[in-house]
Formats: structure tokens, C-alpha cells, sequence
């Protein structure tokens, strides 16, 4: 019998792993340019949205409203796993049109589902409309989000607050965000209207469904912007701190 000879096999030699990092660069490649692709919202299921749009914005003229409103749709569509099914839509919103102008308080109302939360997230562009014409201080939302956000206060539908904050960190925390100078005495009035005082040293996570909302409210006060949005704001709310909080309001 012929002598047997040992044979070393190096696992790092590129015959053994060079399909392996072929693979592994294609993958990388491939994935990195479809979160670019994704991330900058260049997909071509938008390209009619993204026209309709731009038809809408040539259309649109500068107003001298806080908030112009014409032609508004929002369209949220589902896609289904099968192919031979169709994707499913929902019209959240159909040729909305509002005006709010300077000083002027304006209310939607309706019932569940009616597009109330859909409308607001659109003003603030958390989401994209299918459709319409959305101006806010006389910009264009979408192209204008830098121009119109210091201009804006917001209180979201769900409190969005820091869990392991005080309510008085919160409200210095946005302060210096909107880079308030001589802060303190703003954050005070505002913690005695919506009666906050008491609670200033409390962890937002232990703080009532009522006082969470006053804490949103106060955050989207600092700074006296001249936009404010407040959707259901006194969800929860006792009666004696609502009427509080709705005369702070008027006085903005």
C-alpha cells in the first residue's frame, strides 16, 4: 500500500472561503443600497404620489392663514403577501380644505376614525399626504420642515415623555431646545396655570394619566410659538385643571 500523506488544509486559504466573501460583499452591497433607497423615500410605489403632489404644489400660492389646507387626501394602503390578492386601501382623508388664520382657534371635530390624528400628522409631517395642498406659516410642509419647526408647538394624541425625567426637566430640557434665554420665569408660570407646581419633582412615570397630559400641553406652550397643535389635549384631564388649561390657551 502507497504511504499515506497528511494533507493540511489552511481554512483561511481563498479557495475555501472566497465564494463565502463574494457572497458576503454582494449581500452588503445589495442591502446598503436598498436602505438608501428606502431611507430617502425614493420607491417607485410613491412616483404617483410624489407627481400628484407636485401638481397639487404648482397650484399653490403663499397665504397669509397660519394654516392653508386645500384638496387634502391621505391614502393608506396595505400590501398583501399573496400576489393574486389586491393591496388593500384606506381613505384616512377626501378633499379636506380648512383655514386657520392668525390668532384664531380652530377645533376639528368628529368621530372615531375620522381622520382627526391623521390630519395632524400630516400638518407636522410625521406622515406624507397622497394628495392636496398643506401650507404652514406660509411654507410648503414638506420642503419647509426646517423653516416651520421652531415656529410650532405640538402635543401628540399619546404623551410622548421621557420615563425617568421630572416634570421640571422636562419643561428646561425643551426650553433649551427652542434656546430660551431667562427661562425660569416662563417654565413657572407655566407649571402654576396647568398645576404642575406640585409636581415638578415627580418622574413623568409615575405621574397621572391627567398630569402627563398637562406636561404635553406645557411642552408644546414653551416658548410662545405661533403655531400651536394640540390634539385631545384635555383627555383625562379634571374639569378645574381643563378650564385652566383652555384659558393658558386663549391667552396665547
Amino acid at each position: 500500500m502507497p504511504p499515506r500523506t497528511n494533507i493540511t488544509l489552511d481554512s483561511f486559504d481563498l479557495a475555501n472561503i472566497g465564494g463565502d466573501l463574494f457572497a458576503l460583499g454582494f449581500h452588503c452591497a445589495f442591502f446598503f443600497v436598498l436602505l438608501i433607497i428606502l431611507e430617502t423615500g425614493i420607491c417607485w410605489c410613491r412616483c404617483r404620489a410624489q407627481k400628484a403632489r407636485a401638481n397639487s404644489a404648482g397650484q399653490a400660492s403663499h397665504s397669509k392663514n397660519l394654516i392653508e389646507v386645500r384638496d387634502l387626501k391621505k391614502v393608506y394602503t396595505q400590501t398583501k403577501c399573496c400576489k393574486r390578492r389586491s393591496a388593500a386601501s384606506t381613505d384616512a382623508l377626501v378633499k379636506t380644505n380648512f383655514h386657520v388664520a392668525e390668532h384664531e382657534c380652530f377645533s376639528l371635530l368628529g368621530e372615531n376614525g375620522a381622520g382627526k390624528s391623521t390630519s395632524f400628522k400630516v400638518l407636522t409631517n410625521e406622515v406624507r399626504s397622497t394628495e392636496g395642498v398643506v401650507e404652514l406659516l406660509g411654507l410648503e410642509v414638506e420642503q419647509n420642515q426646517a423653516q416651520i419647526a421652531p415656529e410650532m408647538g405640538y402635543c401628540p394624541q399619546e404623551d410622548v415623555l421621557f420615563d425617568l425625567m421630572t416634570v421640571e426637566e422636562h419643561m428646561y430640557f425643551y426650553a433649551r431646545l427652542r434656546c430660551l434665554v431667562n427661562a425660569k420665569e416662563h417654565i413657572e408660570a407655566l407649571m402654576e396655570t396647568l398645576s404642575l407646581s406640585k409636581e415638578r419633582s415627580k418622574l413623568s412615570m409615575n405621574l397621572s394619566g391627567g398630569n402627563k397630559r398637562k406636561l404635553s400641553v406645557a411642552i408644546a406652550l414653551i416658548g410662545k410659538p405661533r403655531l400651536i397643535l394640540l390634539d385631545e389635549p384635555s383627555t383625562g384631564v379634571d374639569p378645574d385643571a381643563r378650564q385652566h388649561m383652555w384659558q393658558t390657551i386663549r391667552a396665547f
